[in-house]
């Protein structure tokens, strides 16, 4: 065309326009509004309109407006069906196009469109495909469609269709339609002769259905026929129910926040009664703390009071004064029982406080704790006796706890019981009425008097409660022993119970578990540590050692930082041993770099340097882990205990202590280093060597073997060394020592260590490590392994074989 485009018709394919300015191609089918897509023959008029062919008739194509005209039988055309490629443009401009039943021409100037526009009208209502009349159950019509200006729709009615017809009835079929549903669709749909449209799950809203027709010739109406539609939402997007969600957000925000305030208050009452709480047990801490301190200073002076006071009774065992000492040394004991209460009481409240049972009889236990009490009760004419129902049976119990127990109770009850009162302690057993539960041993102590009233008895196990004596009208006790006791025995995994009747008698039960219920770890515990505490009391059964000569060869250092302690302790020692003191660790530290002391007697808490730091300072020392260490300490916990043997203590002694304990300790370890030193080597080298019977040879293995032995706790003992001090070279030295004992040095040496460690083992005075370590073994691990080797044996197999013989024999 004039244009520069291209129309091409295709068979079957509609009309295609190719547009050569941008190479794109536009495609015409029957929705565009032409007759037939199957395209027969195109011709072109002199108004560039194109005529077009097909099984159903002719359409015209105005390119400008791209719309379409067409020509039926129904409007007239006197063919239906034209034959492809038939037609002809003649000069004058008529078309001819041929057909199954004839041929036709025409001048398409001579063609007018018909003027008359036809009238529309909305006849016809479906709903799912039902049609709709006035007053029906959809409640959509109340009088004909026609008459209807708005129609709503339910949530629930998703598909209407709406019918329209033009009112042009002679040519019906011929009349195209176009409609629009505003608020939905932007562009009409032109959609030829069909009379209906319809619409599915229409959203909720307010539309306008809009629908217009045009005549035979494509003339439109340009008068348009509307009808508002409203699609309703469902009950629950309506604005009531929008209305009661915000109504119901409203109140559970004011629940949420009234829930958040209320949360909040008790938080805050939480942590307000917290910190009171906190506050308290801070305060009762910082008490504790204190009685601790005051009760830890009090053992030194004690200390100072019982150790000359042991000397005293033994120096007037026949004198007059010897029974005012006995009191004072009662008195002194008594002190120190109050004291380690206190500081049993501090390590309840720390978790700290651990059991160390024992399985034997406890009656004969009782018994003797009774026995104290006598001298008492005749004093104050109280009849005190003694009931037991049960048989004379072994259980687990804590020996120093139970003791504790008992001399609370029993000495409450004497002081609570009148002169010529009754005091009776019975012990039966309470057994199991299941399976699951556990039998008990009861002991019950019941003593006449006044009694405890009822208000008094339900609060009576209360930290710090004082109870009210109606002897002297005054707050009775600390407040600290029954709180004990109650702790103390439920240590135990037992029970206390306490009964009364005023003016009759008081009632405390106590019952210790008869079972084994108690975990491994706390029976593991019942062979206690090496002179461990309670040197309160008499220490019994101490092997006799034989008496040192007094030539003062051995030299003590005494580490103490009370002076009166220190000078007691060096007056003491000082008939036997040479004695150097210093008053903290640092100073000692130097004297012992200084002067070589065979034992050293050290304080733990001091200031400076502690003994425990001492301690580790010298074990890790070759030049000084040889020398024994005893350590003294006021404090009594069993962690302190354990971090001085692991820090490499050779003893451990709590305050205040018995001084002939610590002459006996100081002994053995004397012996224990002589023993070491003076060891024969036929007896520890020699068993399995055969040595040539040469006096040079054996003065030469002599002069080594005192010098190994002299030097045996040393790890760095090597031959280069060993060589030095003999005067020899190494080669040397190899070849006299290979000559004469069939061994290197080196074997000769370790052997040496191993044959010193078997002895110490027989002896079963130490434990491995310190074996180890005494005999120059650094890596306790090699130790064991050399030793497997030499014996055949390992070393624990060996002491535990070398223990038996010894009990056996």
């Amino acid at each position: 065309d004039s244009k520069n485009n291209i129309w091409i018709g295709t068979y079957g394919g509609g009309l295609n326009l190719l547009n050569k300015t941008n190479n794109t191609f536009t495609k015409y089918g029957k929705r565009d509004g032409i007759v037939n897509e199957i395209i027969y023959k195109i011709e072109e008029d002199s108004n560039n309109n194109l005529w077009i062919s097909t099984p159903s008739g002719i359409s015209k194509l105005e390119p400008s407006l791209k719309q379409f005209k067409n020509y039926t039988p129904n409007n007239g055309l006197p063919i239906e069906e034209f034959n492809i490629k038939s037609s002809l443009n003649h000069s004058n401009g008529t078309l001819f196009f041929g057909g199954f039943n004839g041929l036709i021409n025409f001048n398409p100037k001579e063609i007018k469109d018909s003027p008359f526009v036809p009238s529309l009208s909305i006849n016809g209502l479906k709903l799912a495909n039902k049609t709709v009349v006035p007053n029906d159950e959809s409640g959509l019509l109340n009088t004909h469609i026609n008459d209807t200006k708005s129609l709503t729709f339910s949530y629930s009615q998703n598909i209407f269709t709406i019918d329209f017809i033009a009112l042009n009835y002679a040519q019906l079929g011929q009349n195209q339609y176009a409609y629009m549903l505003e608020g939905l669709e932007t562009d009409w749909n032109y959609v030829g002769n069909k009379r209906s449209a319809t619409y599915t799950n229409l959203a909720t809203g307010d539309y306008i259905f809009k629908v217009k027709v045009a005549n035979n010739d494509g003339v439109w109406n340009e008068s348009i026929v509307s009808l508002n539609i409203i699609k309703r939402p469902p009950y629950w997007k309506t604005t009531w129910a929008y209305f009661i969600y915000f109504l119901l957000a409203a109140g559970l925000l004011l629940v949420i926040r009234k829930y958040f305030l209320i949360k909040l208050h008790l938080e805050n009452n939480l942590k307000l009664e917290k910190l009171e709480k906190q506050q308290i047990e801070d305060l009762t801490k910082l008490k504790l703390k204190f009685f601790t301190n005051i009760s830890h200073d009090f053992r030194t002076p004690l200390t100072l009071i019982h150790g000359p006071l042991q000397e005293l009774i033994q120096k007037f065992q026949n004198h007059e004064a010897n029974g005012h000492l006995m009191l004072i040394k009662k008195n002194v004991n008594l002190m120190l029982r109050l004291i380690n209460q206190l500081m049993d009481f501090r390590k309840l409240q720390t978790s700290t406080l651990s059991l160390h049972l024992i399985n034997e009889p406890i009656v004969p236990f009782i018994k003797e704790i009774m026995f104290s009490f006598q001298e008492l009760a005749k004093t104050q004419k109280i009849k005190f006796m003694f009931i037991s129902r049960v048989e004379n049976k072994a259980l687990f119990f804590d020996k120093d706890k139970i003791e504790k127990i008992l001399y609370n109770l029993l000495s409450n009850a004497f002081k609570h019981t009148p002169n010529e009162g009754k005091i009776t302690v019975e012990i039966q057993t309470k057994y199991a009425t299941s399976n699951e539960d556990i039998d008990f041993l009861e002991i019950r102590i019941r003593n006449s008097g006044y009694g405890i009233e009822k208000e008094t008895l339900d609060n009576i196990f209360d930290r710090f409660f004082q109870g009210y004596d109606q002897t002297d009208q005054t707050q009775s006790g600390s407040g600290v022993g029954l709180s004990l006791v109650k702790n103390l025995i439920e240590l135990h995994k037992g029970y206390i119970t306490a009964h009364s009747e005023l003016e009759k008698y008081t009632e405390f039960t106590i019952g210790i578990p008869l079972n084994d219920i108690y975990a491994s770890e706390e029976k593991s515990q019942t062979k206690p540590l090496p002179d461990s505490k309670n040197n309160n009391k008499p220490i019994v059964n101490i092997e006799p050692q034989p008496v040192v000569k007094k030539d003062k060869t051995h030299t003590i250092l005494i580490i103490e930082d009370n002076l009166d302690l220190r000078n007691f302790l060096a007056q003491t020692l000082a008939s036997e041993y040479n004695i150097i003191t210093a008053e903290n660790g640092e100073i000692g530290l130097s004297k012992v770099y200084e002067h070589k002391p065979n034992i050293i007697l050290s304080d733990i808490m001091m200031p400076k340097m502690t003994g425990l730091e001492l301690c580790k300072t010298l074990k890790s020392n070759p030049k000084t882990n040889h020398i024994p260490i005893i350590l003294l300490t006021a404090r009594t916990a069993s962690s302190v205990e354990l971090d001085s043997y692991e820090t490499g203590a050779n003893d451990f002694i709590s305050k205040p202590f018995n001084i002939e304990v610590l002459k006996s300790k100081i002994l053995s370890l004397i012996h224990s280093m002589d023993h070491i030193k003076s060891y024969s080597r036929k007896e520890v080298l020699l068993e399995d060597v055969e040595i040539n019977n040469n006096s040079a040879d054996e003065k030469f293995l002599e002069k080594l073997s005192s010098y190994i032995r002299d030097n045996i706790t040393d790890p760095d003992l090597n031959v280069n060394k060993t060589g030095k001090e003999l005067g020899m070279s190494r080669v040397h030295l190899y070849r006299k020592v290979k000559a004469i004992t069939g061994k290197s040095p080196v074997e000769f040496i370790r052997n040496f260590r191993l044959s010193v460690a078997a002895k110490l083992l027989e002896q079963n005075n130490y434990n491995i490590n310190e074996v180890s370590y005494k005999v120059g073994f650094q890596d306790v691990s090699y130790f064991r392994k050399c030793f497997k080797k030499k014996y055949g044996v390992s070393s624990t197999k060996y002491a535990e074989r070398e223990t038996e013989i010894s009990i056996n024999e």
